[in-house]
């Protein structure tokens, strides 16, 4: 039994082509709050990045599974749960960026603030995100939940990840997000569910990258969401795919399985 609906925002709800959330999908949202469900975002971005999504109307939503499942926040943006990277993995990979010259944008929960430089790959990444960046400073030993790394989109990180244990996905662009190790969207979601008292499996979601598949393979139903620069892999292994937000896939995909 589906008991609560989650969405990532970047390529899901936010149409890469259009960068705007169409009606059709807010229309989504309110319907299946009409049902009873619970609905939920579950993206990569953290909660200051979630905060300036001026168009993001986030009182529609019951939680907020942030920064690849590293914490959850209620509606009340009270923490539920969280988890930062050790110090000494931080410290290596800071070592590495130092050596191949890439960015990393350091994600605290509280603030986003750049620790090193701005390279090349940060503008080309910004085409796609169009957001402002963070300050740049050094890094003072505070908790990192999570890493924007900038590089080029072929990288290979066979290298850091000899020395470090953690999650690396690739974004639709020139960037990657960096993890702690163990965690995922889906960790943070069995969070919630558990919070909520639901089953751990008693879960919708919709996601169009691979940082979207653990929670789409766990899912009763997980939907891929057909978006210019989703991952086609994940369409392969997704239950569903629907078609992208400009073209009211969430809403239609819903509409036809009988949820709204």
């Amino acid at each position: 039994m589906i008991r609560a609906v989650f969405f990532d925002i970047d390529g899901t709800l936010i149409d890469s082509v259009t960068h705007t959330i169409p009606e059709s999908a807010y229309k989504a949202v309110r319907g299946l709050k009409e049902k009873g469900y619970k609905t939920a975002i579950a993206t990569g971005r953290d909660l200051t990045n979630l905060c300036s999504i001026k168009e993001l109307n986030r009182d529609l939503f019951d939680a907020f599974v942030l920064s690849n499942g590293t914490c959850v926040f209620d509606s009340s943006y009270e923490c539920i749960f969280k988890e930062t990277f050790p110090e000494e993995v931080l410290r290596e990979i800071l070592a590495f960026a130092e050596k191949e010259h890439m960015t990393l944008l350091f994600e605290t929960g509280k603030e986003n603030f750049i620790a090193n430089w701005v390279n090349e790959y940060v503008d080309t990444a910004n085409e796609y995100y169009k957001e402002p960046l963070p300050p740049v400073r050094k890094w003072t030993g505070e908790g990192v939940m999570k890493i924007d790394a900038f590089q080029r989109m072929d990288f290979d990180f066979a290298e850091l990840l000899e020395k470090v244990d953690v999650e690396i996905d690739p974004c639709p662009t020139t960037s990657f997000d960096i993890a702690p190790a163990g965690t995922s969207k889906l960790k943070g979601i069995h969070a919630l569910m558990e919070h909520w008292g639901f089953g751990a499996d008693e879960f919708m979601c919709f996601g169009d990258q691979e940082n979207d598949r653990e929670m789409i393979l766990a899912a009763e139903k997980g939907v891929a969401v057909k978006d210019d620069k989703g991952s086609p892999e994940l369409q392969k292994a997704a239950d569903f795919v629907c078609e992208a937000s400009r073209k009211d896939g969430i809403y239609l995909f819903l509409k036809e399985q009988g949820y709204l």
